[in-house]
């Protein structure tokens, strides 16, 4: 395993830490402070994540159980992603603007937030 070169910017060097070895449900909870948080880190996390097999759902369930999201929630911003991934394929033949309009529509519907910079 390649280990990230200190030399690289801080963004490149999270993610090629996070490509080598993810996070789990619980190291991203531990992280979380508040419950607006939660649900913008389950958010972000679902979006990012395509439920194509069993370790995916049960990476999801893990997570929402960790951050002490209900299931209701839970279903909730999964419609929504689910939502905004067919129109964001819609609108990736549509040229793009589609897409980056149902992402938006689906982080207003969640509630999400860009975290605060320091």
């Amino acid at each position: 395993m390649a280990k990230a070169e200190p030399g690289l910017p801080q963004a490149q060097r999270f993610l090629m830490q996070e490509v080598q070895g993810p996070a789990s449900p619980a190291d991203l909870a531990r992280e979380v402070s508040s419950p607006e948080q939660a649900v913008q880190v389950y958010t972000a996390a679902r979006i990012a994540v395509d439920l194509d097999g069993e370790e995916e759902h049960v990476f999801l369930t893990a997570l929402a159980a960790q951050l002490g999201i209900d299931g209701s929630l839970a279903a909730h911003i999964d419609a929504a992603a689910r939502s905004a991934s067919t129109a964001s394929a819609q609108g990736r033949r549509a040229g793009g603007k589609l897409g980056r309009a149902a992402i938006e529509q689906t982080r207003l519907q969640v509630g999400w937030r860009p975290p605060r910079t320091r």
